[in-house]
């Protein structure tokens, strides 16, 4: 635990996380707020995307090692009971082709560690290419892959304030696409939070 990075709340961009000098927006989510103006983006990371944490994904994610996320299941936990008057927490889905290959969502299985009660609302349409392998131009160049998940989703997400969460923040676009559908959808409110930044 000593080698994962808490992040400093005082030196953070404030719209992602994103590790700097300041606590002011960084220049990445000057540019979103442009593009969204009509959507306040507020992501909230536990921790650096440090050499340690890279290791720690690859071991859980890649390796199948789902014991390595009783580590820092406590910490999520502690991090999304912390956002007030959320009603449901989503996690971020895989593709069906990462599914089947891996045989768990990552982020499920954290939420399952941690104890949160969680939704699946949304289904992931893309290829199952690797975000990992892309470039920053490409993860940003990618189209919506979220859908909602069945008319059971639609009717659950109206009106509701929601928490997305998923494993790494990059870019900011697979969270931004997912927080987009369900506001699309007619949620009151999405927030984000991701283990790394």
């Amino acid at each position: 635990m000593k080698r994962f990075e808490l992040l400093d709340f005082s030196s953070v961009c404030p719209d992602c996380s994103r590790r700097q000098t300041s606590s002011e927006v960084c220049s990445d989510c000057l540019k979103w707020r442009k593009q969204s103006p009509d959507y306040l983006f507020r992501h909230q990371a536990i921790f650096a995307y440090n050499a340690f944490a890279k290791e720690w994904m690859e071991r859980f994610k890649f390796d199948g090692d789902i014991r390595v996320a009783s580590m820092i299941a406590p910490t999520l936990k502690e991090a999304v009971e912390k956002i007030t008057n959320v009603e449901t927490v989503v996690p971020i889905p895989i593709a069906s082709s990462s599914l089947a290959k891996r045989g768990f969502n990552q982020m499920e299985i954290m939420l399952n560690y941690a104890g949160v009660k969680y939704s699946t609302l949304l289904e992931n349409r893309s290829s199952g290419e690797n975000q990992a392998t892309k470039s920053r131009l490409e993860r940003l160049a990618m189209e919506q892959p979220f859908k909602l998940k069945d008319d059971h989703a639609v009717h659950s997400i109206k009106g509701q304030r929601l928490v997305v969460v998923d494993d790494v923040y990059t870019t900011g676009r697979t969270i931004r696409y997912a927080a987009e559908c369900l506001v699309d959808a007619g949620a009151a409110s999405v927030q984000t939070v991701s283990l790394f930044r």
